[in-house]
């Protein structure tokens, strides 16, 4: 009773966090314009990380960045708001929320960007971007191919090869050869565009949404179940014979420490992205970062396997006769229920949260749970 008290402790903390998040946002959008008009004579603007002249790569992140310098190397920033006015020999990658690239601004290899509003006035050789608003201004110039997916785009800017748009997009009034050569778009519907516009071919796929059918939905749900029971075998047959005591130790987290390892759970779930990135933005630790990372969606991808594990072990040790083989067929039968809760309308949600948690915190935890302690418990 204590245990599950501790739990419901926990859940209800979560609850009232998030919630009091919530209401502070409601309360933040009705007073948003007096504080503005309060505030605004007092309010100092951030100034921005300038990036200098740098002879080799450059990994930066902060709320408003400006890169100004000539940077012999690639360049990773991460940050609110980025601009570059400067020189890039290498190529460019941004995850930003505002990202704009100056009329000085020259970028000899490819731009990887990411983020809510992008605009572009400079030279770029290669352009690959994922946006809500883009715009390619009067003075951009992008030397070889643009492929774009963005909400809204618009286009003065010329485009020296190819230009590949996936959503909507508008071109100025009276252009004429803004696409040196051919042109993909996607669309629900086929459009006109204006003759001069485009010196190649124009070349239009259109998208459809189609409503599976009874048969393939059945088809989906049983492909699915398939791929997970035999990724569960797999990862339920390695541990049982390489790691043989990883199963008692689930099982001690999850029945006798079942709050630390929710605790565990949830931190190790909301920390673990943030550590990555940030390691990954250092430079030199980057291997570190990307390491950490990798291991991370590993096990986040076998959870409902370690929890089945956990499952199947706890009702194996109620058995008379405990066998590996018993062992084995109890957590992929834990396995496949908790799969088919996950299914269910409205609280399948939850169930995966669930899992999620307690197999992340399981692991982790288990690597502190020592053998005295187990032999302790299983003597009692």
């Amino acid at each position: 009773m204590k245990k599950t008290f501790k739990i419901i402790c926990l859940i209800s903390i979560l609850l009232t966090v998030f919630s009091s998040v919530c209401m502070a946002q409601d309360s933040v959008a009705d007073q948003e314009n007096n504080v503005l008009a309060t505030t605004s004579s007092a309010k100092v603007e951030e100034q921005p990380i300038s990036i200098s002249d740098t002879n080799g790569d450059v990994y930066e992140r902060g709320s408003s960045l400006l890169l100004n310098g000539s940077i012999n190397g690639n360049s990773f920033l991460f940050g609110t708001k980025v601009t570059i006015s400067g020189h890039v020999s290498g190529d460019l990658f941004v995850l930003a929320e505002s990202l704009v690239v100056e009329d000085s601004a020259v970028i000899s290899g490819n731009l990887f960007a990411i983020a809510q509003q992008i605009t572009i006035n400079g030279s770029i050789n290669d352009v690959y971007v994922l946006s809500r608003e883009f715009t390619l201004s009067k003075n951009a110039f992008i030397a070889r191919d643009l492929k774009l997916y963005s909400s809204n785009s618009s286009f003065e800017g010329k485009v020296g090869r190819d230009l590949y748009i996936a959503g909507s997009f508008s071109f100025a009034d009276k252009s004429q050869n803004l696409v040196g050569r051919d042109f993909y778009y996607s669309a629900q519907e086929e459009l006109e565009i204006p003759d001069g516009i485009i010196v190649g071919n124009i070349n239009f796929s259109k998208i459809t949404h189609e409503e599976p059918t009874t048969a393939e939905l059945v088809q989906k749900y049983i492909t699915s179940f398939i791929a997970l029971l035999l990724y569960a075998v797999v990862v339920i047959a390695l541990a049982t014979f390489i790691t043989p005591g990883f199963a008692k130790k689930a099982t001690y987290s999850m029945s006798k420490k079942s709050f630390i390892t929710a605790t565990i759970g949830i931190i190790s779930l909301l920390i673990i992205p943030f550590l990555s990135i940030f390691l990954l933005i250092t430079g030199f630790l980057t291997y570190v970062g990307l390491a950490l990372l990798i291991v991370y969606l590993l096990i986040i991808s076998i959870t409902i396997s370690i929890l089945g594990m956990a499952i199947g072990n706890y009702f194996a040790n109620k058995l008379k006769n405990k066998t590996k083989g018993k062992f084995i067929l109890l957590s992929i039968a834990s396995v496949a229920v908790l799969w088919l809760l996950q299914q269910i309308p409205y609280i399948g949600g939850y169930i995966s949260i669930f899992t999620v948690v307690f197999g992340l915190g399981i692991f982790v935890f288990s690597l502190f749970v020592k053998k005295e302690t187990l032999e302790k418990v299983e003597n009692k």
